[in-house]
């Protein structure tokens, strides 16, 4: 009995051991390289504009990536990030996560992966996504090739990383790794390629067949747009890189309507992105905490305004909008915090808002003039009447109890 309970207890071990070192095997950030990556996590799967079923990868601060899952396609390569919204991240039942910033290439949702023979006729294939793992802290992408016309699955690996050449160019890096694929047969990729001046900016000790190029107008620059057929090495590594030397020079159609020429969008806008401010707040609609807009229209957009809101931000604090509070973030710098809420405070440039926290005085209360603004914490029980002037419709204040809104005749 006593060496069954034992040998019991050993299993038991391992198996929670086995369970331990997996997990952790999913989930590792190798740090061997010492690769820096702009957001944590760098690798995350969401709908991405509007599209489900999608990957992103966080590569550089210059250039984010993301895949079709459902083909394995590139979708986009980008200088930007990701403006996270909707209900995972805001608790908004509208938006989603959406990209900002300009493509230095773009491409729709299609199938990209095919089986050939060395005639390049096409076999009849399924593909279907693997998942990912990370490997001395570069993202695999797996996949799986399956031949529908044998039990034969073609195995292949995609490693995704991104350098910046000596002049500042950014160079997509794609090595594929492929395994299982039968005599006679070949991986064929379809592939694109934008933000190029030549075909030269595109290098591959694969084979390139069907290529087309297209001349672009970007202002007064010819840009050449390709697209072509990658024949990877069966059973072998192949690479594939792209230097985008006209740098991002697809328009994002998802744009906010207000970013920068420079690089896709106001700085206010990147660190709102990659801080938790979303977590509270929303662009448009109002969350946790108020939406953006309705901050811009409440305070004029001036010095003294602004420097008001990065203390808030700072010191944290509630009541101005409700009960609920907002944290504190001594750990943010003030710059950063100033950029965001000077960015905030243009949302309604069109229609500058008028409504500031405190109370005016009448005249004949024997205040000096009708603007003269009293803050609540500063007044003494009794000294001040304090008229709420509300628009038409509203039932209640925030933070006043039904009953006593009621009998103050709102």
């Amino acid at each position: 009995m006593t060496a069954n309970r034992f040998f019991t207890l050993l299993l038991s071990l391992v198996f929670i051991s086995t369970v331990i070192i997996s997990c952790s095997d999913d989930n590792a950030k190798s740090s061997t390289s010492g690769i820096e990556r702009p957001y944590e996590p760098w690798i995350f799967r969401s709908v991405l504009d509007q599209s489900p079923r999608m990957i992103t990868l966080a590569l550089n601060d210059k250039l984010w990536a993301a895949y079709h899952t459902t083909t394995g396609g590139l979708y986009k390569a980008w200088r930007g990030e990701v403006l996270f919204d909707g209900p995972v991240y805001t608790n908004n039942h509208g938006p989603q996560p959406m990209t900002i910033g300009d493509a230095y290439v773009q491409n729709d949702d299609k199938a990209v992966w095919k089986l050939t023979d060395t005639s390049g006729a096409e076999t009849p294939s399924t593909f279907q996504y693997k998942g990912h793992k990370v490997v001395e802290d570069k993202a695999v992408l797996m996949y799986e090739l399956s031949d529908n016309t044998t039990p034969s699955v073609v195995r292949i690996e995609e490693e995704v990383e991104t350098i910046e050449s000596e002049v500042g160019d950014m160079i997509f890096q794609r090595k594929f790794t492929t395994s299982n694929v039968p005599e006679g047969k070949q991986v064929v990729l379809s592939t694109t390629a934008s933000s190029i001046v030549a075909i030269e900016n595109v290098n591959t000790n694969g084979q390139l067949t069907n290529v087309k190029e297209t001349e672009v107008k970007k202002g007064s620059r010819s840009l050449i747009d390709m697209t072509a057929d990658l024949v990877l090495n069966a059973n072998a590594t192949t690479e594939l890189n792209v230097s985008f030397v006209a740098g991002a020079s697809i328009i994002n159609p998802l744009a906010l309507g207000d970013e920068e020429d420079t690089d896709g969008t106001p700085e206010g806008v990147r660190l709102i992105a990659r801080n938790d401010c979303k977590t509270c707040h929303n662009k448009n609609v109002k969350t946790i905490g108020p939406a953006y807009v309705d901050v811009a229209k409440r305070y004029k957009n001036t010095e003294d305004n602004v420097k008001m809101l990065v203390a808030k931000v700072t010191n944290g604090g509630s009541g101005v909008w409700g009960s609920q509070i907002m944290n504190a973030h001594p750990d943010l710098s003030q710059y950063d915090i100033t950029k965001m809420i000077e960015y905030v405070m243009t949302l309604d440039a069109d229609t500058e808002g008028d409504v500031e926290e405190g109370v005016t005085i009448k005249n004949d209360m024997n205040a000096e003039s009708p603007s003269i603004m009293v803050k609540m914490d500063e007044t003494i029980p009794g000294a001040v009447t304090v008229i709420y002037k509300q628009k038409e419709g509203v039932k209640n204040l925030d933070g006043m109890q039904t009953s006593k809104a009621k009998n103050a005749g709102i």
